[in-house]
């Protein structure tokens, strides 16, 4: 196919070809590569797995491609998730894509290696032995529900926003994240906020529609910390000149955002002498990592004998099973997306009515709106029996941390 984003730019062709492997590969590769002696074309084919041979041979492939015309199309983007209206609507991802459309999207950016979005094990066995052992334990329902949160911002045009859960090493914030990424994907899901802005955006991009993991917020920069969660929670990268002097493409995105720290936002910013602002504290919101148990993270550890052994079994799980609960969950979106903004803004009702008085600041409707979001991700993933959770688990585990934060806010 020729193919283009839905702004009819960055033309290309649709190739596939098979490596040495005998494993076929579908990639995109531009028209602005051919562009000189096309070497930067040659170059991505080589890198996919083509064998192209001496002598004439790279010239001949070149001008196979050039003069090709096929008659199919295909769109491109470089952000994951939502693409598409109404039952023209899907789902991108970088190596699939759910639901159906007119025209087939593809997944044009380039990622470094596999998709992070992989399967492993059933549904089944994902609930048993992750979802089953975080009911009871705020801290971990609330991190999952945050995965099958993200994926509805779309449908309510809600903002990005971030979370970060905050306490001392060994805590168990760590786990709490593995949980989380085990709902999209393997351990590799989560990454690090030690990155450059254009890291980030890039990252970001690759995590539009579901959540982005970033474990441990001093491995950045305190200097940059805040620009970094407003960058996020904007959903927009800087704007950058191209080579003609105008203004590039600007990345976007649509992102819930999950963080740990030993120290929170607000301390990290302050330590590296720059001031703290209400607006940097709504968009990353932080929430205490200890319920209060003495058992870390933790309140209930199901029978195990000490909460390091729980901790290990739920570590070793998110090794074992992953990835299965949001192509379930996504498939069940595009089965009920015209009912969702109705159910999405009744949840947000009863959460409203259950943590907010007539006092409660302009800010504190802000961030209610978002965990009530998350909340109600997780009740609808319960409804569809993705999570195996009891109705109302998430909305109380969403609820008590909801009161954490406001507590620690004020």
């Amino acid at each position: 196919a020729m193919c283009r984003t839905e702004h009819g730019r960055e033309w290309g062709l649709l190739v596939r070809l098979n490596d040495p492997d005998g494993k076929e590969k579908k990639i995109v590769l531009s028209m602005r590569s051919f562009n000189g002696d096309a070497l930067a074309a040659s170059g991505e084919l080589l890198d996919a797995g083509l064998r192209i041979g001496t002598g004439n041979s790279r010239k001949l492939v070149i001008e196979y491609l050039q003069t090709s015309t096929p008659e199919e199309r295909a769109k491109t983007t470089n952000r994951t998730g939502w693409h598409g209206r109404d039952e023209d609507m899907v789902y991108v991802l970088p190596d699939a894509v759910i639901g159906e459309s007119l025209e087939e999207w593809l997944y044009a950016n380039q990622l470094p290696d596999a998709s992070p979005y992989r399967q492993k094990g059933t549904l089944k066995q994902w609930q048993q032995n992750i979802a089953a052992l975080c009911a009871g334990n705020s801290r971990l329902v609330f991190s999952v529900c945050t995965a099958f949160a993200s994926p509805l911002l779309h449908l309510l045009e809600a903002e990005s926003g971030g979370f970060q859960l905050t306490g001392n090493s060994s805590a168990g914030k760590s786990t709490a994240l593995f949980v989380a990424s085990s709902v999209c994907g393997g351990r590799d899901y989560l990454q690090r906020w030690r990155s450059t802005d254009n890291g980030l955006e890039a990252l970001a991009q690759s995590r539009s529609d579901s959540l982005l993991v970033l474990d441990e917020i001093k491995q950045l920069d305190a200097r940059i910390a805040a620009e970094a969660a407003y960058m996020l929670a904007n959903s927009c990268g800087k704007v950058r000149a191209n080579a003609n002097g105008g203004a590039r493409g600007t990345a976007t995105w649509r992102v819930l955002f999950l963080s740990t720290g030993e120290l929170n936002l607000s301390q990290h910013v302050t330590d590296a002498g720059k001031r703290v602002n209400a607006g940097m504290e709504i968009r990353l919101c932080d929430l205490p990592a200890d319920p209060g148990s003495d058992l870390g993270i933790l309140e209930n550890i199901h029978g195990y004998e000490s909460s390091a052994k729980f901790v290990a079994a739920l570590n070793s799980a998110t090794y074992k099973y992953y990835g299965t609960a949001f192509i379930e969950f996504i498939n069940r979106i595009l089965e009920n997306q015209k009912d969702i903004p109705a159910m999405l803004r009744e949840c947000e009702s009863v959460f409203g009515k259950s943590v907010l008085t007539d006092k409660a600041s302009g800010q504190a409707r802000r961030v209610a709106s978002r965990f009530a979001l998350v909340a109600a991700g997780g009740e609808l993933a319960t409804q569809w029996g993705v999570t195996g959770w009891k109705p109302g688990e998430a909305m109380q585990a969403v609820i008590a941390c909801f009161k954490a934060w406001l507590a620690g806010y004020g």
